[in-house]
């Protein structure tokens, strides 16, 4: 299995940010307007709403998502005023990085089912 291009690990490396409530979507737009590349990973998810069940794409991480840059050579601050992120995951003044190989626990989405259980009338 090839692996996708913006799962290959290079410089720049990839860093947490962290959106608000449901706004992930705009997050993403936002800042695929000012260049940066960002990746919120979504799964397939079957919920019951109103007494039958849907499958929806869902976030995978809710509230997290990933962007691609390079803190010494790129503006990356702009990003903690973007609307729709209040930061990025910091460590010494500084975005940290996702671990090397810490993407393989996740890669690729497996469906999951969320609880489905009926209840009582």
């Amino acid at each position: 299995m090839t692996l996708p291009s913006f799962l290959m690990v290079a410089r720049p490396r990839w860093h947490v940010i962290y959106a608000l409530p449901r706004m992930e979507a705009v997050a993403q737009g936002q800042l695929d307007r000012q260049g940066f590349e960002v990746f919120f990973p979504r799964m397939w998810q079957a919920w019951r709403r109103a007494l039958r069940i849907e499958t929806i794409r869902a976030f995978m991480f809710p509230r997290y998502g990933f962007a691609r840059l390079d803190p010494d050579r790129r503006r990356w601050r702009s990003i903690n005023s973007t609307l729709g992120v209040p930061g990025t995951v910091m460590a010494r003044e500084r975005p940290q990085p996702v671990p090397h190989g810490e993407w393989k626990r996740w890669w690729p989405p497996r469906p999951t089912t969320a609880s489905l259980s009926s209840t009582a009338a």
